[in-house]
């Protein structure tokens, strides 16, 4: 049994003073955990962390909810979305869920779509997931398609699925997948999406009838961002918050401007 339980109500707010939270062994917090300084989870937490510097999930820890900060760093286990500018996965860290940073090292494993601007996979690292990044360099193993602007394959690395790239530099790794021109998949998705405004409206309307409160939809759509990545976030966002599974089926094909 867990020696400490925080009821949902009694939300943690860091003290701005200290440089770091310390969450003990053993213990569990149910709720969200909010404030400006750094995050050392060693325990088990039910809830979503937002800080503006650090969070460390040691090994033996567990995040069930959303992770919002500078620097995350995993050696445990995530099951929410991690939204940072760096992350790091660790040898035995495990993070199930989608991931949005700037810049991301993975030595162990994560399955979930990643959108991001440099990834680094380490040789006995796992994604299983759809990667689209401008810079990779890969030696561990990806089951899933990656778009990227420029890929480094080692000798060690493994890739099941599809890969549009421009800038690609094979030194001996094993694709299983089909080999295709970055450009060319973003002139098809351009082309597909050339009346954007029109395209966001749909999806929007399409949203809507299964999400009442629309005020988060309307800031991804605000956001300076091309199509493709409103279009990731608002699959992020059902996928959080539509918990009937035929529901989710069905407002996700109405969202895939792909098809």
């Amino acid at each position: 049994m867990f020696d400490k339980v925080l009821k949902k109500e009694e939300e943690i707010v860091i003290n701005p003073n200290q440089k770091t939270t310390l969450q003990a062994y053993h213990t569990k917090v149910i709720g969200d955990i909010v404030g400006h300084d750094g995050v050392y989870i060693e325990g088990v937490v039910d809830g979503c962390i937002i800080v503006d510097n650090m969070v460390v999930v040691g090994k033996e820890a567990e995040v069930k909810g959303k992770i919002q900060a500078h620097h995350v760093v995993v050696e445990g286990e995530v099951r929410g979305r991690i939204e940072c500018d760096f992350l790091e996965i660790k040898d035995e860290g495990l993070v199930l869920a989608n991931v949005e940073a700037r810049e991301i090292k993975v030595a162990g494993k994560l399955q979930g779509e990643i959108i991001a601007y440099d990834l680094a996979l380490s040789e006995n690292a796992f994604l299983g997931t759809r990667v689209q990044v401008n810079r990779m360099v890969l030696e561990g193993t990806v089951v899933g398609d990656i778009a990227s602007d420029s890929l480094i394959l080692k000798e060690s690395a493994y890739i099941k699925g599809n890969v549009y790239v421009n800038s690609f530099v094979n030194e001996g790794a094993a694709v299983k997948g089909e080999i295709g021109d970055y450009k060319k998949l973003l002139k098809k998705r351009t082309a597909l999406s050339s009346n954007q405004e029109q395209n966001i409206k749909i999806l929007k309307e399409s949203i809507d009838k299964y999400i009442k409160n629309s005020d988060y939809i309307n800031e991804i759509l605000r956001q300076k961002t091309d199509i493709d990545v409103k279009v990731s976030n608002l699959i992020s966002y059902i996928k959080d918050n539509v918990h009937d599974k035929d529901e989710l089926v069905k407002v996700t094909r109405l969202i895939n401007y792909n098809g």
